[in-house]
């Protein structure tokens, strides 16, 4: 049972590293108004910290207006 919990986190942690991914190459790419192609914007730099980023304000904006 421990091997499918480890294996399940594990698996969570690689989804949500990869979203942040690709969170940052679609804000990057709006940033650029579609000008460079999404296969250039993929192996550029800071696009998960961009992805991260953006996840974290709107995750502080949607609590925010909860309350």
């Amino acid at each position: 049972m421990s091997f499918l919990v480890d294996f399940a986190s594990e698996m969570a942690l690689q989804g949500a590293y990869s979203l942040f991914k690709w969170i940052g190459v679609i804000c990057k790419w709006l940033f650029y108004l579609g000008r460079k192609p999404v296969s250039v914007i993929t192996h550029e730099n800071w696009n998960r910290r961009i992805g991260l980023l953006v996840f974290l304000v709107n995750l502080s904006t949607i609590l925010y207006l909860l309350n």
